[in-house]
């Protein structure tokens, strides 16, 4: 196939050959011009081919979810199928891996289907290939390349040494494409996530030198101290949580804490630490001044914060309590988490607060174990996906995997769509907290960050080449004389999204066989924690 893109080598095939070729596995390339007559997606071109040959070649930047022969793209395609959840293929011509128990390079007969994410263009006419996503009748999260383990095709998680080595003499993360690639094919050790977090989800800029970096941590954690001192003395009798007294446990540890402050302020320091504590101060002068005019110039609405708060002390006490993090000891850390969301809402009032962020917040505070990190990388995270806790951003979200699977399996659709079900609002909770409830606690912590990573999404680095090599491509078909104008993509088909439609194809016998509203909600419940992310 040369150098075809995949969209051209599904055009320069002639319905006979294509038909010729679909003996074999399927891959449904997908064009997202906003021409087609559902809802945008319009099915361009169905290209197919036996062993991965499915659109593109080998180095056509892993645009293709198979690549030629045993090969994969020389970057990131991917694919899927019946059996396998969601592959990325190898680097630079190693072999495809296996999911599940199916031969990810399309095998006769195993309905291999990839979606091509070809333009994603919101206005009408042609887009151009950006990325590769696929949805599979398995649920399983799959990724496979470089790296790959002993004894199986799972990718190893980025280790510290690995994470080290990205760094220049200066401190700086010079890669910051590569570190989110690595991140989305095997995920981190656990080791590795306390700072690698810190630069994934924005809130250390990878630019950032060490030197600068521990000048921003004391600069955040002198902020973080005069926020929070803020809203409690505004709000006193908010200070503390009142929990439910039959929550024994957690009233101890209220009591605990209380106790624990009054002694604080009852026991005088020694000479010594006082003037070391002088010292201290007079070192942080300039940034408890800053710190306090930046706190003064946000907004602040007290009584939408009073909301907020009885939100927060009804779901705080129920968040992740079979998580060890949260238990026995660990029942402090719902007090800091409290803290944390109230501090989070005083002054983000245009978000405030919402259910669903107790969780979300839990798995930084988890990684970190530090109030002050967790807070500030919260807010980062917020920053991209606040959009999502408004009504108008979750809707639009599911409409996205609405249109997917009415693509990938219209009778499925056709049944969820059904007045007596409600859709795919049972799809809610799935998007809104990452899939955190779906997979077992350590693997949906991988996934969140896989997720996060946004490797492989329209707004990537990876799909700005393929945009300019697709630019260049044009140029070169009209001998250089016509410079083709791009249209702007469509951000919306973000991977998540794929992951969703990946689940829901896994389970199509479970949710076909469900006939009201009480069938879905127990097909929900008994989905919890037995996902599987291969790594």
């Amino acid at each position: 196939m040369g150098n075809a893109s995949a969209r051209e080598w599904a055009v320069s095939k002639t319905d006979e050959e294509v038909d010729e070729e679909m003996r074999g596995s399927t891959f449904v390339m997908i064009d997202k011009s906003g021409s087609g007559d559902v809802n945008g997606i319009d099915e361009d071109r169905v290209a197919a081919g036996r062993d991965g040959v499915g659109g593109g070649d080998a180095d056509s930047d892993g645009l293709d979810g198979g690549g030629e022969g045993s090969g994969g793209g020389d970057d990131d395609g991917v694919c899927v199928n019946n059996n396998g959840g969601i592959d990325e293929r190898g680097e630079d011509g190693e072999d495809g891996g296996v999911s599940g128990d199916v031969d990810y390079r399309g095998t006769p007969g195993d309905n291999t289907r990839c979606l091509v994410a070809d333009g994603l263009n919101s206005e009408a006419g042609d887009g151009n290939g950006a990325a590769v996503y696929a949805a599979t009748n398995n649920g399983g999260v799959h990724h496979d390349g470089g790296g790959v383990a002993e004894g199986g095709d799972r990718l190893l998680a980025m280790s510290t040494a690995q994470f080290s080595s990205l760094f220049d003499e200066d401190g700086r993360l010079v890669d910051e494409s590569l570190f989110r690639k690595l991140i989305f094919k095997g995920g981190l050790e656990a080791v590795v996530r306390r700072e690698a977090w810190k630069f994934l989800f924005g809130m250390y800029p990878c630019s950032s030198t060490a030197r600068e970096r521990s000048a921003l941590r004391e600069e955040q954690r002198v902020k973080y101290r005069v926020l929070k001192y803020r809203w409690q003395q505004l709000l006193p009798g908010n200070v503390h949580l009142r929990p439910d007294g039959m929550d024994e446990r957690l009233v101890a540890v209220v009591a605990a804490q209380q106790a624990a402050e009054r002694q604080a302020q009852a026991h005088t320091p020694s000479p010594a630490l006082l003037a070391s504590e002088q010292t201290q101060k007079q070192q942080l002068t300039f940034l408890d001044i800053q710190a306090q005019v930046f706190a003064d110039r946000q907004p602040f609405h007290l009584e939408e914060l009073q909301k907020a708060i009885r939100i927060i002390d009804k779901d705080v006490p129920r968040t992740n309590r079979d998580l060890a993090y949260f238990q026995k000891e660990g029942l402090s850390n719902l007090l800091v988490l409290r803290d944390v969301l109230i501090t989070f809402a005083a002054f983000h009032p245009d978000v405030s607060y919402a259910q669903g962020m107790n969780d979300l917040l839990s798995r930084f505070l988890e990684v970190f174990d530090s109030e002050v990190d967790a807070y500030w990388c919260f807010c980062a995270f917020m920053s991209h996906i606040s959009y999502s806790f408004t009504g108008d951003g979750m809707l639009h979200k599911i409409k996205v995997v609405e249109d997917l699977l009415k693509t990938l399996d219209r009778e499925l659709f056709d049944h969820l769509m059904d007045e007596e079900l409600g859709g795919l609002n049972f799809c809610h909770r799935w998007l809104l907290l990452g899939f955190q409830r779906e997979f077992p606690h350590d693997e949906a912590v991988r996934l969140f960050e896989i997720l996060s990573s946004h490797h492989l999404e329209l707004t990537s680095l990876e799909a700005d080449r393929v945009r300019h090599q697709t630019r260049i491509s044009g140029m070169q078909n009209q001998e250089g004389l016509v410079r083709p104008e791009l249209p702007s993509v469509n951000a919306d088909y973000t991977y998540e999204l794929f992951v969703c439609a990946c689940i829901l194809l896994e389970n199509r016998p479970a949710l076909m066989a469900c006939d009201d509203m009480m069938s879905i909600v127990e097909f929900s419940n008994r989905l919890a924690g037995s996902g599987s992310v291969a790594t």
